[in-house]
Parts: structure tokens; sequence; C-alpha cells
């Protein structure tokens, strides 16, 4: 049975040639970088680790060795900030290593005292500020799915909206108020039409 235990010069060899590749260590693909330049690249990964004193993978479980590399490290700080949080602060609880520290800042999450956000989840919020005088502010928050990236920032988008002119507003008004007068009137000429014709009846009778 083959050994699949890296070696230590395997784990940090790995850790330095993904060291530059932001865009590998993402996951996030766009019309610069394809899957097939990240196929292309973790078989290199693989071809160099494969010729060192350890174990033999293909580049996909050379890829899948650094996901779990990476997600220890990032439980073993969360268990320290969690541990010094449950004790008032302190000391670390968790010792990081320096190969650790250097996958943290390879990765670079963004820290919200004490939250790791690194998440595939992240909102779009869209803000929209109504110039009326007021200070009522509209918030339309799209929840939105960004792929295995680990420095995924939320946008935020601010727009105002302009002024309504209040002279659009004093038209309408005044249409409704000329509207309301006229039917008054038509309501005046039937009640008087009807109280002539009833004592027109009354006298004919």
């Amino acid at each position: 049975m083959p050994n699949m235990k890296i070696s230590a010069n395997q784990k940090a060899t790995l850790i330095e040639l993904l060291k530059d590749k932001t865009d590998l260590i993402s996951g996030k693909f766009g019309p610069h970088f394809s899957h097939a330049t990240a196929k292309d690249e973790w078989e290199a990964i693989a071809t160099t680790l494969n010729s060192m004193p350890g174990c033999q993978k293909t580049w996909k479980m050379w890829r899948s060795t650094w996901q779990h590399i990476r997600s220890r490290t990032k439980l073993k700080q969360s268990e320290d900030l969690r541990n010094r949080r449950a004790t008032g602060g302190g000391p670390e609880t968790v010792t990081l290593k320096e190969i650790d520290q250097n996958i943290l800042s390879m990765i670079k999450p963004v820290m919200v005292e004490g939250h790791n956000i690194t998440g595939p989840s992240v909102r779009n919020i869209s803000i929209e500020s109504v110039n009326d005088g007021n200070d009522d502010v509209i918030i339309n928050d799209n929840k939105s799915v960004i792929s295995d990236g680990e420095n995924s920032r939320t946008p935020i988008h601010v727009r105002k909206i302009p002024q309504r002119p209040h002279g659009n507003l004093k038209k309408n008004f005044d249409a409704a108020s000329a509207y309301k007068q006229s039917l008054d009137r038509k309501n005046d000429i039937k009640e008087r039409y009807y109280e002539r014709k009833l004592a027109l009846l009354e006298r004919n009778a």
C-alpha cells in the first residue's frame, strides 16, 4: 500500500510553491484564470512534490491535501480565539507554528474582533439614500454565493436618489382638488333638480 503521509519537507515545499499563487489559493476563476490553468499549475506542483522523499499523489490529491491543511490551520486559529474569549483574554492556548502563521498570511482571512469571515457566502448590499431632507436609508440585501474564495469582500453599493421636485406634487394636489370641486358641483345640481321635481309633483297632486 503506498505511503500517503506527506513528509515535513513536502508540506513546507507545498506551502512555498503556493505562496505567490493567489488565484490558485482562492480557487476563484475568471477570464485570466481558468480551470485548465489551475489544473496545469497543480500538475506542476504534484510533479515537484512527487520527486521528493515522502508520499506520491495525483494533482487532485495534492489539491485536497492543501485544502485539508488550510482548514486545519483555520480551525486551530479559531480554537485559540474561542479559548481566549472564554478566559477573558490572555496568552495563546493553541500553539501556532511558523508554518501555520505562513498559511494564515497566505489565505488572508478577514478578521472582525475574533470572528473569522472566510466562508463562501457573502452579501451584496445596496444602500440607496433618499435625498428629500430626511435621513431615510433604503437597504436592499441580496445574498449571493462566491466560489471557494478566501479573501472575498462584500461589495457595498451606495447610490443617491435625486430629490423629486415639489412642483409635481403641487400639480397633483391641485388636480385632485379641482376634480373634487367638480363632483361637488354636479351633486349640488342633481340635488336642486330633484328638489324642484319633488315640489312640482306635490303641487300637481
